[in-house]
């Protein structure tokens, strides 16, 4: 039997480990990627909240302008 949990977890995994190190790395220049993993879990976790950088950076251990700038980011891609 087939596990279709099983293969949609390997798909996103794969698919966020390329976006990480192709996309991320290569084109916003952001070395540390599990700090950048953090990022994008941190804000997953405000979805419809009101965008507050200070409260990101305090959880991911950046400055405001570092995730102002990776948030900015996002909008190239």
């Amino acid at each position: 039997m087939q596990d279709n949990e099983k293969e949609w977890n390997a798909f996103y995994a794969a698919y966020m480990k390329t976006y990480m190190e192709r996309d991320v790395r290569e084109l916003a220049a952001v070395q540390d990627l599990n700090i950048f993993r953090q990022l994008l879990t941190a804000t997953a976790a405000g979805t419809g909240e009101i965008l507050n950088y200070s409260s990101i950076a305090s959880k991911i251990g950046k400055d405001v302008g570092t995730v102002r700038k990776w948030i900015s980011m996002w909008k190239s891609f």
